[in-house]
């Protein structure tokens, strides 16, 4: 009897014990709830991982959204783990024109933002779209982002809206897209090319006919007649096989599309300190790894489709490049800057110049980015 009741004790007291111990991992677990925050809770020797929903319009296989799935990783490896994405491509999460309400709103967390995708609630910050800036795209993404450093008027347009400017990006220039020989603004008078916003009022003062085409649309209306070339990139008109009735290329640098990465403000204020500057410093690495994904790798290798397919490479000469330049600023700029009257419209653009003439050098100079 002694023996049974001695082993029932001892049988207890493990029970009890181990209840015991369960109750203080229990107790330890629930003092670090979640603070409301897209997250999940650790226990009290791990820190908090953040979980954000990500979207962009394009593709998962897009040049664009493979540059932006660079920036997402890097935010993941910087924070050690502790910001994790969930990603959304093209309409999977929002319509491509309602991202920047979606992420307003924190329907979306972070994501790519296209300012001439909602020009009324950010006028200034549409100088992303003017033509004829910048060739390279390392050279216009540093400038437009040293551009939001010092103005902070173009950072207020997206804050009144609750979305807090991470970094900016920007594509390499469009070039000139015929199904014709074309190498001189005589050549255009009179074409009708797929243009649209500013690069449409761009090709208007050039003497051509802008038509409003989709990229979806664009083999089919080159195909048919209905236009007979395009201000368009080497990576976007490739990827829709305008390559294979394309009959030249014209190499004048007549601009492209820049825009932001977006973070909903209430989601980004509740980041400690250190997971902000991850954002900040990663978008900063993120503007040499875009470059090669999307000019030095993309653009090369979109290029080469054209070369294989016979179409001929005209060059632009620099007395081409200075003719397009007072061009755009007679039909474009001066437009742009006249419909922002009281605010510094003028004194945002010179200096955006006068940061892309700096980064061109330094990129000329370096041979580059490596």
């Amino acid at each position: 009897m002694k023996k049974w009741f001695v082993a029932f004790v001892t049988i207890l007291s493990v029970i009890v014990l181990a209840a015991c111990g369960n109750n203080q991992t229990n107790t330890s677990n629930s003092s670090n709830t979640n603070n409301g925050t897209s997250g999940e809770t650790n226990n009290s020797t791990t820190e908090e991982v953040f979980v954000f929903k990500s979207t962009i319009q394009a593709p998962k296989t897009a040049s664009l959204s493979k540059g932006f799935d660079a920036y997402l990783d890097l935010v993941e490896e910087k924070s050690s783990g502790r910001i994790k994405f969930e990603r959304y491509y093209g309409d999977a999460l929002v319509k491509p024109a309602d991202v920047a309400d979606a992420v307003g709103a924190g329907i979306a967390d972070v994501a790519v933002v296209v300012p001439s995708y909602t020009p009324a609630a950010n006028p200034l910050s549409t100088i992303e779209s003017l033509p004829a800036l910048w060739n390279d795209q390392w050279t216009g993404t540093r400038a437009l982002m040293d551009l939001y450093e010092e103005f902070p008027e173009l950072g207020a347009e997206f804050e009144s809206r609750n979305i807090s400017i991470l970094g900016g990006w920007a594509l390499p220039s469009y070039r000139i897209v015929s199904k014709t020989d074309v190498d001189s603004f005589e050549d255009l008078k009179n074409l009708k090319v797929i243009a649209s916003g500013s690069q449409a009022l761009l090709a208007e003062a050039f003497g051509a006919v802008s038509v409003g085409v989709t990229m979806p649309e664009s083999f089919e209306a080159m195909e048919r007649g209905a236009v007979d070339g395009g201000l368009l990139g080497y990576t976007s008109s490739s990827t829709y096989g305008i390559h294979e009735i394309a009959g030249s290329v014209w190499e004048l640098p007549i601009g492209s599309q820049g825009g932001l990465f977006g973070m909903n403000t209430a989601k980004y204020n509740q980041l400690p300190d250190e997971l902000k500057q991850v954002f900040k410093d990663a978008a900063l690495q993120n503007a040499i790894d875009f470059h090669k994904i999307y000019q030095t790798e993309g653009e090369t290798e979109a290029k080469q489709k054209y070369l294989d397919a016979g179409v001929k490479i005209n060059e632009a000469t620099p007395e081409h490049i200075a003719q397009l330049q007072q061009i755009a600023e007679d039909a474009v700029w001066k437009k742009w800057v006249e419909e922002r009257s009281g605010k510094p419209a003028q004194e945002i653009l010179d200096r955006f110049r006068e940061l892309i003439k700096k980064y061109d050098q330094e990129y000329q100079a370096n041979g580059g980015v490596n």
